[in-house]
């Protein structure tokens, strides 16, 4: 069986149901994560997919730093399956430590899962020790190499709000390492004394702004 998810379309209905999240001002970090695998699994399970998280799998060899990991979220076609068999369609991460962000990518571009169409890392941006624009290249520019002939495509989302007009941006990498950037702007909705944050989606971009 052959899977395709079109991760253009994934991502603009992140930032269409970003609103709903109901995040604000005071939300922790931990409290977007919570949100984002929450979305992803309610995603997967309206596509027709089963949805499991934390699920265990042999460290790839490429990285070695220890014997198991655990994926955050995965969508599969068949809820009995053993690691080995083709039933995996969608490998999720998301790091709020912005100094794990090279590992998140690496784990995602090395993931044992098949077939493995797609793979989606959230990243945050969490301290101001690089610009958003070289955080923003630098983690990219990573991410291409790593996918390059890999059989499988990226969605990063880099997730660079702070204030009302910052970007969120959806970052595609193909198999041949090529990328696609799109950009949402950060809005904010006042209610009883209260911003609320929400996301509007300015469309393909051609560079970091």
């Amino acid at each position: 069986m052959k899977i395709t998810i079109d991760l253009d379309l994934l991502f603009e209905n992140f930032v269409r149901n970003y609103g709903s999240f109901g995040f604000n001002q005071s939300c922790t970090w931990t409290r977007h994560t919570t949100e984002y695998m929450s979305w992803f699994a309610k995603e997967g399970m309206g596509r027709g997919f089963h949805v499991d998280q934390e699920v265990e799998y042999p460290e790839p060899p490429e990285i070695g730093a220890q014997k198991k990991r655990r994926a955050d979220l995965v969508w599969i076609t068949d809820p009995d399956r053993p690691l080995k068999d083709e039933v995996f369609a969608l490998h999720v991460e998301s790091e709020t430590g912005e100094k794990w962000g090279e590992l998140t990518v690496s784990l995602l571009a090395y993931s044992p899962f098949k077939p493995l169409p797609a793979v989606v890392g959230v990243l945050h941006k969490t301290t101001q020790r690089k610009s958003k624009r070289a955080f923003a290249r630098s983690i990219v520019k990573y991410a291409s190499k790593r996918l390059k002939n890999r059989n499988r495509e990226m969605l990063l989302i880099l997730d660079l709000f702070w204030e009302e007009g910052d970007p969120i941006y959806g970052c595609i990498i193909d198999r041949r390492g090529s990328v696609r950037i799109h950009l949402a702007e950060g809005l904010y909705h006042k209610w009883r004394k209260e911003k609320y944050y929400d996301l509007k989606l300015v469309g393909q971009v051609k560079k970091f702004e």
